[in-house]
């Protein structure tokens, strides 16, 4: 696709300003896994809505043309046929109380697809650009109040080994020279999913309020946000490695329990870790909703032209968006 036809799969709205901020990477046939997904779904449609022929890599259920059946252990070596651009989202739900066999799960449906994934991009002679979903998990649980750039070492725990075992996986695809990019995400936002409509359900039962002491930083990014990102991800050929999908402006879970408690019209006095453990399972509710990182998207805010523009990118603007009043 030459420059002239870059705004088809790079809105205005992406990109603040400028034919330079990313270059123009021929881009016409993406696949995607993880489609039915709560991301996966909505950056099916927004990929759609940008011109892009989408195909879904689905395990089972393939309903149309559109549709390739795919064995995350052991893909059809032809799986990418006439791919221009693979986008990687499935992996176990994190979601649960973390088993022994869980965290199994979690780790192997990770690290082994995307190897396997990455081995056919470096093997393909069309695929030129592998974009990865990861985690802001591998900077640890518990950073504080230091700031997390891109450039910042990782933490410790369980996931943030898993994370960068996920993403070391790529690195066939990457020394193919083939680029390749990490979408280290934060809490996503949605109101059809994650873990935004557990807590409307806490605060709508009369138990909104802290978790812990409330100073706990809180990495989010808004999914009508996350997916421009990566639709911006597939032309913009000076974005690669571990990428920051995070609003600019984290906040503290009192900050944010004080902006929902607006949004629902609802008390916010009550500490609630132990309702949102049984909820999403002791450790999972640790990872989801009581970890402490304030990271930065420093790679999408340096680019050319004043960067990725974020529509929702206070916490406020946000949870407006995503719960509006009729509801």
């Amino acid at each position: 696709m030459e420059s002239a036809d870059t705004t088809i799969h790079a809105p205005a709205s992406t990109i603040a300003s400028g034919a330079n901020s990313c270059s123009a990477a021929k881009v016409h046939t993406v696949a995607v896994t993880g489609s039915t997904g709560l991301v996966g779904k909505a950056l099916c449609e927004e990929l759609r809505k940008e011109g892009y022929h989408v195909i879904r890599l689905l395990r089972e259920g393939a309903r149309g043309l559109d549709d390739r059946i795919w064995n995350p252990t052991n893909p059809d070596p032809d799986i990418l046929n006439g791919i221009d651009a693979l986008i990687h989202l499935a992996g176990e739900s994190t979601e649960g109380i973390w088993t022994q066999d869980k965290k199994r799960r979690i780790r192997d449906s990770r690290v082994i697809p995307t190897r396997k994934l990455a081995e056919l991009v470096a093997q393909s002679d069309i695929v030129h650009t592998f974009i990865c979903a990861s985690a802001i998990s591998i900077y640890g649980d518990s950073r504080g109040a230091e700031v997390l750039t891109e450039v910042s070492a990782p933490g410790d725990g369980f996931f943030a080994d898993v994370v960068q075992k996920w993403e070391g996986a790529c690195q066939p695809a990457r020394a193919a020279g083939k680029r390749v990019v990490n979408v280290r995400t934060g809490i996503v936002l949605s109101r059809d999913g994650g873990v935004l409509p557990l807590l409307v359900d806490i605060f709508n039962w009369g138990g909104g309020g802290l978790i812990g002491m409330g100073k706990r930083w809180m990495s989010w990014i808004d999914i009508d946000d996350l997916t421009r990102i990566y639709a911006m991800m597939l032309t913009c050929d000076t974005l690669e490695g571990p990428v920051n999908a995070t609003s600019p402006e984290p906040c503290t879970n009192s900050h944010f329990t004080k902006a929902l408690g607006v949004v629902l019209d609802r008390p916010t006095g009550l500490i609630i870790p132990a309702i949102a453990s049984t909820m999403v399972g002791h450790q999972g509710a640790r990872q989801l909703a009581m970890s402490d990182q304030r990271a930065q998207p420093r790679k999408l805010q340096d680019l050319p032209n004043h960067g990725f523009f974020f529509q929702y990118r206070t916490i406020e603007q946000s949870l407006y968006h995503q719960l509006p009043e009729d509801d």
